[in-house]
C-alpha cells in the first residue's frame, strides 16, 4: 500500500508531491489518516535554510490531526475511527504531517473533543508542548506541571510575545497553573485575543519606554519569563526584568544572545535556559500531558489558533511555506488537509 506525500527530496530543495510506502504501526503505535496537519516555522526554515533534519529525502509537519486507521497489538486507549491529534517528529518521515497517513506511539496522541474540528485541533501540539516544557519542565522554568490543580509558585509571570502560537499557549498554561498577574508584550491590535487567553497586563511591545513600563508592574519580584519571540533584544529585556534580589528563570525557544555584555548581573541561581519543545524527548512530562490535554481542550481551557485553510491541500504546502518564511502569518495557523486535490 502507498499514499500521497508532501516530500523534501534534500536539503533546501523544492517539494514534489510523490507516492511513499504506508508503514505499519509498531505495536505501540497508531497508524492515522492525516485529515489536517499545520505548518510551521521550523518547516519554513528546513525547507528554506536547511538544518534540523538528518536524513532526506523526507517529509516535514509536526501539528497533525486524523483519525485512526489501524492500532498496534498492544495499544488499548485508543481504537479504530477515533479522532486524534499530536505532535510528529521532524527526524522519521513516518512521523511527520504532510501525507496521507502517518504513524504516532499512542502515548503521545489524544483525542480530539467533539466541539472541535480536526483543522482547530491540529493548530495546538507544536506551541503547545513548547508551553509545556518551557513552563513545566526543569530544562525550562521548572514550575510543577498542574496537571491536577494549581501549581504556580509565584503571583506573575511574563510571556514576551502573546500573539504568536507560542506565546498564546503559553498564556493559556500559566492560566491553568494558576498565576494572578500574567504579562505579555504585544501589538496592540491584539489586545482583545490576549485578554480572552487570560493575559492581564498588555504591554506594546513597540513603546519606547517598554523596559519601564513592566518594570513598574513587576517591580522586583519577577522571577519566571517565558520567551516566545526569542530575539536577541527580547532575551536580554526579559532577563533584565527578572528580580534583582532573588533566583529567576528565563526560558527561551531559540539560541542565546551571542552578545550579552548589556545583561545585567543577576543574583547567584539566576536561569537563562534555551529550551526543546519536543513529546518524544522529555517522555516523563509530555505522557501525562497528552493523557490531560483533551479535557484541557474539551473545557475551553486550551483554546485552538484561528485556521486559514489552504484550499489545495498537500499541493500548497509550498505556498504556505513561502508565506511563513516571508514573515506574511501572524496570531493563526495555516492548514491543509492531505487529501483534498
Amino acid at each position: 500500500m502507498s499514499h500521497v506525500a508532501c516530500i523534501l527530496p534534500y536539503e533546501k530543495a523544492p517539494l514534489y508531491i510523490g507516492l511513499r510506502k504506508t508503514p505499519a504501526p509498531a505495536s505501540n503505535q497508531l497508524l492515522i489518516k492525516v485529515t489536517s496537519a499545520a505548518l510551521n516555522p521550523i518547516d519554513a526554515e528546513i525547507r528554506f535554510k536547511g538544518g534540523w533534519v538528518d536524513r532526506y529525502p523526507t517529509v516535514l509537519g509536526t501539528d497533525i490531526a486524523g483519525i485512526v486507521e489501524q492500532i498496534g497489538s498492544s495499544v488499548t486507549r485508543f481504537r479504530v475511527g477515533d479522532r486524534v491529534f499530536f505532535q510528529g517528529t521532524l527526524h522519521d518521515p513516518n512521523c511527520a504531517g504532510f501525507q496521507e497517513y502517518c504513524l504516532i506511539p499512542a502515548e503521545f496522541a489524544a483525542w480530539i473533543p467533539t466541539s472541535v474540528s480536526e483543522d482547530e485541533a491540529c493548530t495546538i501540539p507544536v506551541a503547545i508542548m513548547a508551553g509545556v516544557i518551557g513552563l513545566f519542565h526543569h530544562s525550562g522554568l521548572g514550575i510543577p506541571p498542574p496537571f491536577h490543580g494549581p501549581t504556580a509558585p509565584a503571583e506573575m509571570i511574563l510571556i514576551m510575545g502573546g500573539p504568536s502560537q507560542l506565546g498564546q499557549r503559553a498564556i493559556q498554561l500559566a492560566r491553568i497553573a494558576g498565576f494572578r498577574y500574567i504579562l505579555t508584550t504585544s501589538s496592540l491590535r491584539h489586545v482583545p485575543l490576549l485578554k480572552r487567553l487570560g493575559a492581564t497586563h498588555i504591554f506594546d511591545r513597540s513603546a519606547s519606554d517598554l523596559e519601564a513600563q513592566i518594570r513598574a508592574v513587576v517591580r522586583d519580584d519577577l522571577i519566571y519569563a517565558y520567551d516566545a519571540v526569542s530575539a536577541p533584544d527580547t532575551q536580554i529585556l526579559a532577563y533584565s526584568l527578572l528580580s534583582d534580589s532573588r533566583p529567576g528563570r528565563l526560558a527561551v525557544v531559540l539560541d542565546l544572545p551571542k552578545d550579552k555584555s548589556s545583561v545585567p548581573v543577576k543574583p547567584v541561581g539566576t536561569k537563562w535556559n534555551l529550551i526543546y519543545g519536543s513529546t518524544n524527548r522529555w517522555s516523563e512530562l509530555s505522557v501525562p500531558f497528552w493523557g490531560k490535554v483533551s479535557e484541557w481542550l474539551e473545557t475551553g481551557a486550551i483554546t485552538p489558533a484561528r485556521v486559514t485553510l489552504l484550499e489545495g491541500g498537500l499541493n500548497d504546502v509550498s505556498q504556505g511555506l513561502k508565506l511563513l518564511w516571508a514573515g506574511q502569518v501572524s496570531a493563526e495557523k495555516l492548514v491543509v488537509r492531505p487529501w483534498d486535490d
